[in-house]
C-alpha cells in the first residue's frame, strides 16, 4: 500500500490525480444540470434521455479508437484532448444562444471526454505501476474519482446557489 503511494513522487502522477479529481466534479455537474438546462432552452422531457445517450454512442466508438489514438499520439495527448473534450463540451453548453441542436449535438463530446481522459488515465496509471502495487493503485485512483462527485455534488449546490434568481 505505501509503495503505491510513491507513485505521487511522479510530477505526472500528481497532475494527473489533481485534474482526476477536478474532471470527476464537474462529470457529475454535467450529468445534474444537462437534463433540466435541455428542458429549459426546449427540449421535451422526454427527449432529454435520447439527447443524452449521444455521448455513450460516442463513447463507444471512442473506446474502440482509443488503442490507436494512444499508440499515435501518445499517452498525453490523448489525455490532454480528454481534458479539452470537457472544456468545450461546458463551452457549448454555456453558450446557451446556440442553436438547441447544436447543444444537443455537443453532447457527443461526452465519448471524447470519457474515453480520452478517464479510459486514458486508467490506463496510463496500469503501464506505471509496477506488478505487485498495480492493483492498489488502480484502487487508489478509483476512490479519488469516486470523490469527485462529491465534491462536484458540494459544487452544484455553491452553484445553485449563487445562481438562482426567482426559483429560476
Amino acid at each position: 500500500f505505501f509503495k503505491a503511494f510513491r507513485l505521487f513522487g511522479y510530477g505526472s502522477f500528481v497532475v494527473l490525480m489533481v485534474a482526476a479529481l477536478l474532471i470527476a466534479a464537474v462529470h457529475n455537474i454535467f450529468f445534474m444540470q444537462t437534463g433540466p438546462l435541455l428542458v429549459k432552452l426546449g427540449l421535451e422531457g422526454s427527449n432529454v434521455g435520447p439527447a443524452m445517450s449521444i455521448g455513450q454512442f460516442t463513447e463507444i466508438v471512442m473506446i474502440a479508437l482509443l488503442g490507436w489514438m494512444i499508440k499515435g499520439l501518445g499517452m498525453r495527448t490523448v489525455l490532454a484532448i480528454g481534458g479539452a473534450a470537457y472544456f468545450l463540451r461546458f463551452l457549448f453548453l454555456g453558450t446557451i444562444d446556440l442553436p438547441l441542436p447544436v447543444i444537443i449535438a455537443s453532447l457527443g463530446l461526452h465519448g471524447v471526454c470519457f474515453a480520452c481522459f478517464y479510459a486514458a488515465a486508467f490506463i496510463y496509471v496500469d503501464r506505471l505501476a509496477d506488478d505487485d502495487i498495480r492493483h492498489t493503485v488502480q484502487t487508489l485512483f478509483g476512490i479519488l474519482i469516486g470523490v469527485g462527485p462529491v465534491l462536484g455534488g458540494w459544487l452544484n449546490g455553491k452553484l445553485a446557489e449563487m445562481f438562482t434568481v426567482n426559483g429560476n
